[in-house]
C-alpha cells in the first residue's frame, strides 16, 4: 500500500533522529511482497531491519526511543516478527 508523503517523511526524520536512514524498496508492481515497504539502514550500510511497512518502521522506531530513554542501550535488538511475516534481508 503507498502511504501519504507527509506520514513518509514524518517517519524518515524520526529515523534521522536516531542515527539511521529509512530506505525503500525497490519493488514497482503492486502485487510484489514488499511493495510500498522500508528497512532501516544504519551509518554502516548495515540493514536494521527487514523489510516492514511503514507503520511497522515507525512501531519499531517509537519503541526504540522509548527503550533509550529508560536503559543504556547496546545492540538494537530486532522485535519478534508477526504472524505471517518472514525476513528478507539481503546482503
Amino acid at each position: 500500500m503507498p502511504w501519504p508523503r507527509a506520514a513518509e517523511d514524518r517517519v524518515r526524520q524520526l529515523a534521522m533522529s536516531r542515527n539511521l536512514r529509512m530506505r525503500g524498496a525497490h519493488r514497482r508492481v503492486r502485487q510484489a511482497e514488499n511493495y510500498g515497504h522500508f528497512r532501516l539502514i544504519d551509518a554502516n550500510d548495515q540493514p536494521v531491519t527487514p523489510f516492514w511497512p511503514l507503520d511497522r518502521v515507525e512501531e519499531f522506531l517509537t519503541n526504540l526511543r522509548r527503550k533509550r530513554q529508560g536503559e543504556p542501550i547496546g545492540q538494537i535488538e530486532i522485535p519478534p516478527l508477526r504472524q505471517g511475516e518472514e525476513i528478507a534481508v539481503t546482503p
